[in-house]
């Protein structure tokens, strides 16, 4: 009997930095995580998919970094277009000032592990809704795959998920304060990859997402954000009993004073999210179609 292969691949990337001194200046003060999850069976249509935005917004490069994209409306078409396929998402933001000033992470590495956690709970758990009985091809896991990052030790994160998955003091303590569970028969720890993200589609696009919400949190010079990037993405966020926030955005640890919350990221996605919306999303041959028409349209 052949083996299934995996439902889901979960694409993550981050935004910002992990430096542990941000009130030093030099370092980003929000630090986030985010996962683009796609079914196994339509990875393949993000080749075709991401060469129709790069085509469209004439890039110039085969590859899609959203921070090195200067023209402000290719960014904004990009994010839309990303927003557009078939996919859920998941986000974790940390808000870097009010967790070291608690003292509690004294490397760059447990703090980066703290924070993969809290996002892996959620995609576990958003993976195990999303696979049904409508939708039963593959064996209900999710293949989690990493943008690789300079510095960072991959085994010894699997060494801590390990730790997390079969530590009795570890698990007592998420029962006792009622936390999310990590739903450890959805992932194969043994295969958590990291691959350089110009080598898969799906990293780009993790690459939009993060840098979306990313851009929701940091403040600019003028000490302002901008929340019109993940606004394309709010159908796509996991809910769970139709809530976005605390599952498909997470801030983690947030700051008691004022001008550290995400008010403006807080206030959009608190509100409950109309499932009609979803129903109305495209599916990836509709938005390759929009593409055909973009054309179309530029040729006038």
């Amino acid at each position: 009997m052949n083996k299934k292969s995996c439902s889901f691949i979960a694409y993550i990337d981050e935004s910002g930095d992990i430096g542990i001194k941000p009130e030093k200046g030099g370092s980003s003060q929000w630090f986030g995580l985010a996962a683009f999850i796609v079914r196994a069976n339509q990875d393949i249509q993000l080749v075709e998919y991401k060469r129709k935005i790069v085509t469209t917004c004439k890039l110039g490069t085969p590859d899609i970094h959203m921070k090195e994209i200067k023209n402000e409306d290719k960014r904004r078409y990009i994010a839309s277009c990303v927003a557009n396929f078939d996919s859920r998402c998941v986000v974790v933001l940390s808000n870097k000032k009010s967790l070291y000033n608690q003292g509690v992470f004294l490397t760059k590495d447990s703090y980066y592990q703290y924070m993969c956690r809290y996002l892996l709970e959620r995609i576990t758990n958003c993976c195990a809704g999303w696979h049904d009985n409508s939708n039963p091809d593959g064996n209900g896991k999710v293949k989690i795959v990493f943008a690789t990052r300079g510095g960072m030790d991959y085994d010894a994160l699997k060494s801590y998920l390990y730790t997390l998955k079969d530590s009795p003091a570890v698990n007592e303590k998420i029962e006792k304060q009622k936390l999310p569970k990590i739903k450890w028969d959805v992932i194969d720890i043994d295969e958590v990859q990291n691959i350089p993200a110009e080598k898969r589609v799906g990293l780009q696009f993790a690459d939009v997402l993060s840098y979306s919400f990313f851009k929701a949190v940091n403040k600019n010079d003028y000490h302002m954000v901008n929340t019109e990037y993940c606004v394309f993405f709010m159908p796509r966020m996991y809910s769970c009993e139709n809530r976005i926030w605390h599952n498909g955005v997470t801030v983690v640890n947030v700051s008691q004073i004022e001008n550290d919350r995400p008010a403006e990221l807080e206030q959009l996605f608190r509100q409950n999210i109309n499932k009609a919306r979803l129903k109305k999303q495209p599916d990836n041959r509709e938005a390759l179609g929009n593409f055909a028409k973009i054309e179309k349209w530029k040729k006038k």
